[in-house]
C-alpha cells in the first residue's frame, strides 16, 4: 500500500505489477473500498502486462475521512485524485 498526499487527503493506493507497464486505474464506487476489486483480478490484469492500481477514495477504506456532513470536495477533486495517482 502506498499514500498519496492530494489537495489535502492522504489517498491510499495499492498496485500491482510493474510501473513501466501501461497503467490501469481501477476506480471503485465512491462509496466502497478498493477492496472491492478482487486481488485475483487485480493479480491476472497485472500477469497480462499491465500496471494496475486500486484505491479508496476520500472517506473510504484507509484514505482520508472526515466527520459525516463536512466533507468540503466535489467530484471534480475525486478526477483530480485520479491525475494525482497516475503522477505518483
Amino acid at each position: 500500500m502506498h499514500a498519496i498526499k492530494t489537495q489535502g487527503a492522504r489517498i491510499v493506493t495499492e498496485p500491482f505489477g510493474r510501473p513501466e507497464d501501461p497503467a490501469l486505474i481501477l476506480i471503485m464506487g465512491a462509496t466502497a473500498s478498493m477492496l472491492g476489486w478482487p486481488d485475483a483480478l487485480c493479480v491476472a490484469l497485472s500477469d497480462k502486462g499491465l500496471f494496475v492500481v486500486r484505491f479508496d477514495h476520500p472517506d473510504t477504506g484507509r484514505s482520508t475521512t472526515v466527520e459525516p456532513g463536512r466533507a468540503d470536495y466535489a467530484v471534480e477533486d475525486m478526477a483530480e485524485d485520479v491525475v494525482a495517482i497516475l503522477d505518483a
